[in-house]
């Protein structure tokens, strides 16, 4: 809740915590009743994601990624609607891996004072910055680091060189992106001789525990990492905060596209090397 003038009144239980009695209380109390109308039928799809019939469990990924983008809907409206409100910023920093980074650029860009003042919106505000410069449309970051035999390697050996290059920042203790591998295991095999190339950036810490998720993923592809977590020189030049993280450059080096996961890889791969 914000500290808001007024009479505020409080409800605190087990499953059911908020504070209403003036506007902008009230309209945050609004929206966390409809996310949590959404958490709960997120929750009835549990079982159906793990079922073993194919259609059931096929049929509860659709629903669960309309009942996702239904979520970020609400909060990002929301942000976007306060944006001179304390509450606006809150819902915005909350789910800033959620909310299109286009979208975070608008509201910041209409934001209050009072918006930008709120606490950790500096870090955003700043972390924003830096993705414009690895923007959609921009021409890719150069940078150098280590292959997996420690011999130095520039980005740009691969990238720029009449190849679409998928920059793919992964780790070996990341579950979701060893849980994404296949997909990007299985574009590799279906588009490599056909001008596509990875190159991954790792945010490991530990070699050989990089070198073992190689081995046991089948990963091909050139490797790079400088073993500094996500302290990764890379990551940092690209904004990376959240992985698995794509970047996907086209043969003349200019980023064509970001954030490609899934099936959605293999599809934007087609049109682009019919």
């Amino acid at each position: 809740f914000v500290l808001e003038n007024g009479k505020l009144s409080s409800t605190l239980q087990a499953g059911e915590c908020q504070v209403v009695g003036t506007p902008e209380n009230d309209a945050l109390a609004a929206m966390e009743r409809q996310l949590t109308e959404i958490d709960k039928q997120l929750e009835t799809l549990a079982n159906n994601l793990r079922s073993e019939d194919e259609a059931v469990s096929k049929a509860a990924m659709e629903r669960a990624e309309t009942l996702q983008a239904q979520y970020t809907e609400v909060v990002t409206n929301y942000a976007s609607l306060h944006a001179d409100k304390l509450s606006g910023a809150m819902t915005l920093y909350k789910n800033r891996y959620d909310i299109e980074e286009a979208d975070q650029h608008a509201i910041v860009a209409k934001a209050s004072p009072l918006f930008k003042s709120a606490p950790n919106m500096d870090r955003l505000i700043a972390h924003l910055e830096v993705l414009k410069t690895v923007a959609v449309g921009k021409p890719f970051v150069d940078f150098e680091m280590a292959d997996t035999e420690g011999n130095m390697r520039k980005l740009s050996d691969y990238v720029g060189k009449g190849k679409i290059v998928l920059i793919d920042f992964w780790a070996s203790w990341c579950g979701p992106c060893r849980r994404e591998m296949p997909n990007v295991v299985k574009a590799y095999k279906k588009y490599n001789n056909k001008g596509f190339e990875i190159v991954g950036i790792s945010l490991d810490n530990k070699h050989d525990a990089w070198l073992k998720a190689i081995k046991d993923d089948g990963i091909t592809w050139p490797q790079l990492s400088d073993i500094q977590g996500w302290k990764n020189a890379g990551a940092q030049l690209y904004g990376v905060n959240s992985i698995p993280q794509t970047v996907l450059v086209d043969k003349d080096g200019t980023i064509i596209a970001k954030g490609l996961r899934g099936a959605a890889i293999e599809e934007t791969l087609e049109q682009l090397l019919k």
